[in-house]
């Protein structure tokens, strides 16, 4: 909804329909959808297409807005120009105008480069807020902040924002000064030292893993070789996955073209296959001391250990199988396993557990004794195979960490100090004893295992109260990363106690 700032009585409407698309749309036209009012609000009115076959779908992604459908329940926005109550825009997918009042729509910023429209501004997709700054246009979306003067070009003021939206982090404990991370519409970004830069592909970055150096075998075949300065696993939606190297090039300022990005998984292929369709965000696992060995979690758990290039089934006998009605579509959330006996595997299902003891074998489900709530995150004691935790996401009192000392067949609940917000992720400080980690909707947690009884205790350490996604350890530097739904990236340096 939308004020004219120069006809104060004037608001204009944009509304959704069902299937997230412009009201009313049918066969990608309406002649509903854009409503308006001269008597704020008493009493409004449709305003007409000068197309008889009615408004384009201005909320699809498409290029003329004749796709059906769209994004409406996500990115939806509006604005009236200042000194012109008839021009108004419309943020959906892609940027639109109209100069006459709602009669007619023009796309001005798509989120794609058009090569048949050179003209069109590409411009990030998904906006959520439209304003003015004077008779400047400035445009909030999932890329960041964006203005424009004459609705042709915009520029990209977000430099200098620290706002990332962070899914999932790998952190190479090879060598110093490389991370990935996964980010929310913006793909999967890679630092080295002081560099950054974006793996091909787009999309939301997912599950990540990185590696320095030092960790490759010298197999030009998988296209990874021990002259490269990175290996990479990243993902996007519903399980893709890919591996990356800089093909043993100086990294200096890497671009898209200096990146070798392979296919290792994708989400529409055969199903029962590591190519199915998985999870929204579909768990990864690389083993620590081989990165050749990796794991994916889909309806089963596909193996491979020549860097994603081909992939055995396990038998995963058990697992997801008898899954209550609700969870129709039964895919792995989580997965974790142990890498000290690695007969043992850990897997969830929304609010579903799976333990296997015989290598992926078979699976018993162990949900017993948890509350029925959401599991977001596993971590397994690097030192015992058969000690187990979980975090839960719920804004309850209690029922948020628990742990298991028998490998899930008994649940103790180990939520003491945790605030009523979901717990997003936990992390077990590698070759420590019960140095644990959580990330919450408003920070880290630490547990204070010393206390009587144990408790969690805050250990944001001056960082903003945020949303915390995912906690990882440098453990030769002893630095903890903590990636943020919001905030970006953090760190902070952990004292040495053993």
């Amino acid at each position: 909804i939308a004020v004219a700032p120069s006809e104060p009585n004037w608001v204009y409407l944009v509304a959704v329909g069902a299937n997230r698309g412009l009201f009313g749309e049918n066969l990608f036209k309406s002649q509903k959808g854009i409503y308006k009012s001269i008597d704020s609000g008493a009493t409004w009115s449709v305003v007409a297409s000068t197309d008889p076959e009615g408004h384009p779908n201005i909320l699809t992604s498409s290029l003329y807005g004749n796709g059906s459908g769209g994004q409406g329940n996500y990115d939806l926005c509006i604005a009236v120009a200042p000194y012109n109550a008839d021009s108004i825009f419309v943020g959906g997918v892609n940027l639109w105008n109209s100069p006459d009042g709602g009669g007619t729509w023009n796309q001005i910023a798509n989120w794609q480069t058009v090569w048949n429209n050179p003209t069109l501004a590409h411009v990030h997709a998904d906006h959520h807020g439209l304003t003015f700054n004077n008779n400047t246009l400035v445009v909030a979306n999932d890329g960041g902040v964006f203005t424009t003067d004459d609705g042709e070009t915009f520029t990209n003021i977000t430099t200098g924002l620290v706002n990332g939206q962070i899914y999932s982090m790998g952190l190479a404990q090879d060598t110093l000064g490389i991370a990935s991370w996964g980010l929310q519409d913006n793909a999967t970004q890679l630092q080295i030292e002081n560099d950054i830069t974006t793996f091909p592909g787009g999309g939301d970055g997912f599950e990540t893993e990185v590696w320095g150096r030092s960790n490759h075998n010298d197999n030009v075949n998988n296209g990874v070789n021990s002259d490269d300065t990175f290996l990479a696993y990243h993902s996007t939606q519903n399980g893709n996955f890919y591996r990356s190297t800089n093909g043993g090039g100086w990294w200096g300022g890497c671009t898209e073209n200096d990146i070798l990005r392979m296919p290792v998984a994708s989400y529409n292929g055969t199903d029962g296959t590591v190519n199915e369709k998985g999870q929204w965000q579909t768990p990864l696992l690389v083993d620590p001391n081989d990165p050749a060995h990796i794991l994916i979690g889909k309806t089963k758990i596909y193996e491979s250990m020549d860097y994603g290039q081909t992939f055995n089934t396990l038998p995963c006998a058990g697992l997801i199988e008898n899954a209550p009605p609700y969870n129709n579509d039964k895919l792995l959330n989580h997965l974790e396993r142990s890498w000290l006996n690695q007969d043992y595997f850990y897997a969830t299902d929304k609010n579903q557990i799976f333990r296997s003891m015989d290598g992926g074998a078979t699976f018993d489900d162990v949900t017993a004794g948890l509350p029925n709530k959401w599991i977001s995150d596993i971590e397994v004691d690097d030192a015992n195979p058969e000690r187990v935790f979980i975090s839960m996401s719920n804004y309850g009192a209690g029922e948020k960490v628990f742990v298991s000392v028998d490998a899930g067949s008994n649940w103790e609940d180990m939520s003491n100090g945790i605030p009523a917000v979901p717990v997003n992720c936990i992390y077990y400080r590698e070759g420590y004893t019960d140095e644990i980690y959580i990330g919450t909707d408003i920070g880290v947690y630490k547990w204070n295992a010393d206390a009587i009884p144990g408790i969690w205790e805050d250990f944001n350490l001056d960082m903003p109260n945020v949303i915390v996604m995912d906690i990882r350890i440098h453990n030769s530097t002893n630095e903890i990363y903590a990636a943020t739904y919001g905030r970006s990236m953090w760190k902070a340096q952990l004292p040495v106690t053993h």
